[in-house]
């Protein structure tokens, strides 16, 4: 990312990985916008609505809802929230229930909150990182049920949207149902190739500079505006959509390792990103290909969940996740008190899934 700090300043703010604040720069996502405007004016008539806006990780899930809220404007109170730990209990999901929406009193049940919810004035609840109300053990379902029936009890004062990561709605589907309590669903699949080309062309066209696709390493270029400088546009944007298989994260920053600045002539220039190899991922044991699709599956996993799921104790799944770590399959996120997250790479999202599909292990 310290390559980013060459390109000239518009070009820095243009390419920040990260979702939309605002529909400037959204592309692919236009009719799934207006899926959310339609839904917002039939709630608003007394339809019993809520939309589940599901897709992988760097669909454009958060830059979607971005933009809805953008939308809104001061039309209606917008609460957005977010699950920020993995809730155990109806007890947990309770008591941030009441620090979300300042309830006078604490609920004494989920009946209890399901009144109090159906009091407040009529609203939009934006909620992400859903994922973490589940977890594959014994009571870990206990709290992704009691919102549910949260959601069901409360949809005609509150218009619930909600985000998931693909393979947990899945899991959660397979397990739940889940679909039954959403009247709408929303699938955000990964950008086609096209899709990433226009995204990341948005953007150098607003930064106004010039831009040329070299044919090597080297610097060597083919014919500014003509058919070959056309080809190898195409080229470069059929690798990166093969890296990344469409997670924007990942083409950010494969897009930001290729592009340079040149001062003297006040142009950008893009080298190639060729065929990356992942062939070592085939040298994965067993034991490091489940521990990976479980991540995936839930969105993210602490030591101790990882330790629960697979039955071993916390320093063994420690070790095994600090490897992987190491390997750059997976992020590690700190957190409070020592405990931390981690996630899968988002550079590798491609090559992973891929391989764990091959292999029948994510499905």
């Amino acid at each position: 990312m310290a390559r980013a700090a060459t390109l000239p300043p518009v070009c820095r703010r243009l390419f920040t990985i990260g979702a939309l604040k605002n529909r400037e720069f959204l592309v692919g996502k236009e009719d799934h916008l207006e899926s959310l405007r339609e839904l917002f004016h039939l709630w608003q008539k007394g339809n019993l609505c809520s939309v589940a806006v599901v897709g992988p990780n760097g669909s454009g899930k958060t830059s979607l809802v971005n933009c809805f809220q953008s939308e809104l404007g001061n039309q209606i109170p917008v609460h957005r929230l977010d699950i920020d730990h993995r809730l155990r209990g109806e007890s947990q999901l309770i008591e941030l229930c009441s620090q979300w929406f300042e309830l006078p009193s604490v609920p004494k049940n989920l009946i209890d909150l399901e009144e109090q919810l159906r009091q407040l004035p009529p609203a939009v609840i934006i909620i992400e990182n859903i994922h973490r109300l589940l977890l594959r053990n014994t009571g870990g379902l206990e709290s992704i049920r009691a919102f549910l029936g949260l959601v069901l009890a409360s949809r005609r004062q509150l218009l619930w949207v909600i985000t998931c990561r693909k393979y947990p709605w899945q899991r959660m589907q397979h397990l739940l149902q889940v679909d039954r309590y959403f009247s709408h669903q929303l699938q955000t699949l990964l950008g086609t190739q096209a899709e990433m080309r226009d995204a990341l062309l948005l953007r150098l066209q607003t930064s106004s500079y010039p831009v040329k696709f070299l044919k090597t390493d080297s610097g060597k270029a083919l014919k500014k505006n003509g058919l070959d400088q056309n080809a190898l546009q195409e080229r470069f944007f059929a690798d990166l959509f093969a890296a990344s298989r469409g997670n924007m994260q990942a083409a950010l920053y494969y897009w930001l390792l290729c592009l340079d600045y040149d001062k003297t002539l006040e142009s950008l220039t893009v080298r190639p990103l060729g065929k990356l190899d992942y062939s070592s991922l085939r040298s994965l044991d067993r034991q490091q290909f489940y521990t990976l699709a479980e991540i995936i599956a839930h969105g993210e996993l602490n030591a101790d969940e990882h330790a629960s799921i697979f039955a071993c104790d916390s320093l063994r799944s420690r070790m095994l996740l600090d490897h992987l770590v190491q390997l750059n399959l997976l992020v590690f996120e700190s957190g409070d008190n020592g405990a931390g997250r981690y996630q899968l790479n988002p550079l590798f999202y491609a090559p992973v899934t891929a391989t764990l599909e091959g292999r029948n292990i994510l499905q």
